[in-house]
Formats: C-alpha cells, structure tokens, sequence
C-alpha cells in the first residue's frame, strides 16, 4: 500500500449505495484504509446513493476513490468513472456485485474492467471489499456473512433477515448507525 500511497492521510471518497451493505461496505473500505494509515477519519468521505437519487459524482480532488456495491449502470456516471480513470490522477478501486455494473464494461467502458478490485455476483459488495482489502482469507466475520446472505437472497441464514429489519430500524432511530467510520463498525467486520 505505501507503494500507491506515498502521501501519509490520503483523501479519499467512498461512493456506495444506501443499504445495509453499503454501509457494511464503506465500513471495510473506511476501517482498512484508517487502520493502514493511510487517512484520516477527516480525510476520507463516504457518499451513499439509492438509485433513484442524483447521479453520483467523482471528487476531482481526492487521490483515492473506492467504488463499492454501488452500479455504474448510469450513463452519466460511468463517463465520469472513464474519464477519471484515463487521466489517470486518481487511484481507483472497484469491487461490486452487481450484473448491471459488470454487464456495462464493453465497448467504450471495457476499459473500466482494468479498475482495481473485484466484480463477481457470488458475493454482495461488503465481502468483495472484503476479499479484496484481506488478500489470502477466505472467512468472512459473521456480520458479512449476514449481510452476504441478505444482500445477495440466498437466504440460507435466517438470522439475515432480522438483522436487516434491525439495521434498517436503528439507521431511522440511531444516527450512530449511519456514520460507516464510528469505531463499532470495526469490530463487526474484523
């Protein structure tokens, strides 16, 4: 990583969508980048997104951007991310499961496959950050595996659904829970 990162407390923008494992998502990203020390808790911003909200954007001036469990089916968006990723000045990272996002990189985005990372539908996208950020594991921690089974219907944990049900219930009642970098997060997805 200090290959990639010379400049100690980088600024870095998470893009991820609104949901349990977006959220999930931008904690593995936001805890592995803050405990390698490569930001800040000021330095990084984590931006969630429904698909029906305005089009996500890139912060020109950040050096990293980590893209997670968030579709680039989005036209506009994905010409953002292509001209991003041909000037070359900020770093990139891509890991997501969704079909739409990986079914879009051809012609003109096929370029967009070469984005560091992990696309692949078997996993949501808080384990492929996962797998990606802890090259070599293969055990998920538990609250992914939850999240994993909700996330992507397998539906083999019944536990899966109520922890979405208390996810979705404390996020409305208990900001605590939509803040990615409060340190809790760290334990769940250790």
């Amino acid at each position: 990583k200090e290959n990639y990162f010379p400049n100690k407390h980088a600024n870095m923008q998470i893009i991820t969508h609104d949901d349990m494992d977006g959220y999930a998502s931008a904690a593995v990203v936001y805890h592995a980048f803050l405990n390698a020390g490569i930001i800040s808790k000021n330095s990084c911003s984590i931006n969630h997104y429904n698909y029906s909200d305005k089009i996500p954007t890139i912060n020109q001036d950040a050096e990293i951007v980590f893209i997670t469990d968030y579709s680039i089916s989005n036209e506009t968006f994905m010409n953002d991310l292509l001209n991003t990723f041909n000037a070359g000045k900020i770093r990139l990272f891509w890991c997501d499961h969704h079909a739409t996002s990986i079914d879009n990189c051809k012609g003109k985005y096929e370029v967009l496959k070469k984005i560091d990372g992990i696309r692949d539908t078997e996993y949501c996208g808080a384990a492929l950050a996962w797998f990606f950020l802890n090259p070599g594991k293969k055990q998920l921690p538990s609250f992914l595996k939850l999240v994993d089974d909700f996330d992507c219907w397998k539906k083999k944990i019944p536990e899966s659904d109520y922890l979405n049900y208390a996810f979705n219930y404390n996020l409305a009642m208990r900001p605590i829970f939509s803040n990615p970098k409060n340190g809790f997060w760290n334990d769940w997805i250790s």
